[in-house]
């Protein structure tokens, strides 16, 4: 579409982008400044400052040079008609150049706003120098954008905050924030969520999106209870293979990272699991069978592993763990007196040891590492052949108690 100076009722509106001198201004005259350039009743009006002693007005492009004559003129403000018939295709760029005294400035670069050739569609259409809403995408060429000295720059495909030759795509010199969200109760993320802490007083799940190559979470559990944190993914997507992960410990965390189509852990914070119990209360041992031992006392329990209630441990992460156990009887055995120790899990025995008495207190030690799934449950067991039973001894100042830890290795 194109805008002719035709009839006295056309107005066409241009708007200024780029100003430079190419050529220095009589010292003895203030440099002209343009802000407004608009098209009305057959002329041009241009709006700035210093125009007074601007003597030739011009509007050029590669295929048209349209000179002007000035009617009226001030300070701050020229009125000028064209000298042959001149059109503007809207959208196209344009110089405008003026020439005052012996200098010339030029080019001052304009263009033509659109069609419908009003004021009021010009501010819609362009965001003002002094400032504005862009409803439009910005798009600016290679390397064209710095911020300051070095806040931020593009430049070469990569992206600098803090630094004007960024050496890596995001090159951050300076300190780095990433949102932080804090929640009670299940929740599903989202591409609003990063870091997230849970401050849970009870089981929860936080639910996975679907799998987005590169995004990533970091999830940690920082409540100091039983309660369990589950990370669940996206439909039939995985966390390093498995169908879920859970947190069980204070202060567990763990970073998460998509694949595009599962999600991978590129670094475990998770607290190994570890715990032992002991025997205070002495506990009589049946001949020729197998007794289960009865812990009364925990001295630790690192992910809620042992029960003094069903005197068992119970693995809730599968993994690798070292296992031992430690008994030690009562009264005295006699010569040939045989004493055997085992780890079970449901009669499946695991680590066994038997040991034959010479007389006096006799005693009987298992450990060993075994590679235990989820759900398995853990029990030590003693079996005695003296001929009557036995009991246990459980002299706790000398560390000689029956006892049994499971600690997992990571």
């Amino acid at each position: 579409m194109k805008t002719r100076f035709l009839t006295p009722l056309l107005i066409v509106v241009l708007t200024l982008f780029i100003s430079c001198d190419t050529k220095p201004w009589n010292s003895y005259e203030p440099s002209p400044s343009v802000s407004i350039l608009s098209f009305a009743s057959g002329g041009i009006t241009i709006t700035g400052t210093n125009l007074k002693g601007v003597t030739d007005v011009s509007i050029e492009n590669d295929s048209q040079n349209v000179p002007f004559q000035i009617t009226q003129q001030s300070e701050s403000q020229i009125l000028a008609y064209p000298l042959s018939l001149a059109s503007f295709v809207f959208g196209g760029l344009y110089r405008l150049t003026l020439v005052k005294g012996l200098a010339t400035q030029f080019p001052i670069t304009i263009e033509v706003a659109d069609g419908s050739i009003t004021a009021a569609k010009l501010a819609q259409s362009y965001v003002p120098v002094n400032g504005g809403t862009m409803t439009g995408t910005l798009n600016l060429p290679s390397n064209g954008l710095t911020v300051g000295t070095n806040q931020l720059v593009v430049s070469s495909g990569k992206v600098g905050i803090g630094t004007a030759s960024p050496a890596s795509t995001l090159d951050v010199q300076g300190s780095l924030s990433m949102k932080v969200n804090t929640i009670t109760t299940s929740t599903t993320l989202n591409d609003t969520h990063h870091i997230v802490f849970a401050n849970n007083s009870s089981d929860i799940a936080v639910t996975l999106p679907a799998a987005v190559s590169g995004r990533s979470y970091y999830i940690k559990k920082t409540s100091n209870n039983t309660s369990t944190v589950t990370l669940t993914p996206n439909g039939v997507e995985t966390i390093d293979g498995a169908s879920s992960l859970v947190l069980y410990v204070n202060y567990d965390g763990v970073r998460i990272v998509s694949d595009g189509t599962h999600w991978q852990v590129v670094s475990d914070e998770r607290i190994a699991h570890g715990a032992k119990m002991h025997q205070t209360i002495t506990q009589s041992i049946s001949h020729n069978t197998f007794t289960n031992i009865d812990f009364d006392t925990i001295d630790f329990n690192v992910g809620g592993l042992a029960s003094t209630d069903a005197n068992t441990f119970t693995i809730k992460r599968s993994g690798r763990y070292l296992v031992s156990a430690f008994w030690l009887t009562a009264s005295q055995a006699n010569n040939g007196d045989r004493i055997d120790a085992r780890i079970a899990i449901d009669n499946d025995i695991k680590l066994a040891e038997f040991i034959i008495c010479g007389g006096g207190n006799c005693s009987a030690s298992v450990d060993g590492v075994l590679d235990l799934v989820a759900g398995e449950v853990l029990q030590f067991e003693v079996f005695v052949f003296h001929g009557s039973s036995m009991t246990t001894y459980v002299l706790e100042p000398f560390r000689v108690a029956p006892r049994m830890s499971v600690q997992e290795i990571r």
